[in-house]
């Protein structure tokens, strides 16, 4: 194993709300194919990648996104034309609420060729994992974050512990700092359970 970057060149702008950790679409990647009822509501046994790359204590050495681009806004719709034959019916239909509501959202976006990740793990074994991941981010059905491309490359020493840029959440506990970008987010995966929340470095 060995820090490499790893760069995702884009087809399409991104959306996302929240920082992209490498592991996750890692992660994701392996879970396709899985019987995933096992793990799926059981955090105590949820995936990992150990196999794949470095973890100190239960942290994986594996970085957020780091993006540039032009940020923006877009809007995605859902709306029923009221010809269609999912109203052939006598039953009242309302386009206002419930499941035929129509809708119009803005969501945040950034324009950039590549976002770039930085990982410690065996290099052969995680670009087979990526041939996966064919997108990231948010509204990949509406036609965001489309991967065009992984380039996979060799780096030099990473400190994965720099607390005034951290590549990750780092838990406060480890490590004292007079840092005070601090938030308490989910350190690890799964990212949505919160007991994996603490008081993080971000």
């Amino acid at each position: 194993m060995k820090n490499l970057k790893i760069t995702a060149l884009l087809a399409s702008p991104l959306s996302f709300n929240y920082d992209i950790l490498f592991d996750t679409l890692l992660i994701s990647a392996k879970a396709k194919g899985l019987k995933m009822s096992d793990y799926e509501f059981n955090p105590e046994n949820a995936i990992n990648v150990q196999d794949i790359v470095r973890y100190l204590g239960d942290i994986p050495l594996c970085s957020k996104g780091f993006v540039k681009g032009i940020e923006g806004t877009a809007k995605y719709y859902k709306r029923f034309d009221e010809d269609s034959e999912l109203f052939a019916c006598n039953k009242k239909i309302e386009t206002g609420k419930g499941k035929f509501k129509n809708y119009s959202n803005t969501i945040n976006t950034i324009h950039s060729s590549e976002i770039i990740f930085y990982c410690f793990g065996d290099k052969e074994k995680i670009s087979k994992l990526l041939e996966k991941v064919y997108s990231i981010g948010k509204k990949i059905s509406q036609g965001y974050g489309i991967v065009r491309e992984w380039k996979i490359e060799d780096y030099n020493e990473i400190n994965w512990f720099d607390i005034d840029t951290p590549f990750r959440p780092i838990p406060c506990e480890m490590i004292e700092s007079n840092n005070k970008n601090r938030k308490v987010v989910a350190y690890k995966f799964p990212y949505w359970y919160k007991g994996n929340k603490k008081l993080c470095y971000v």
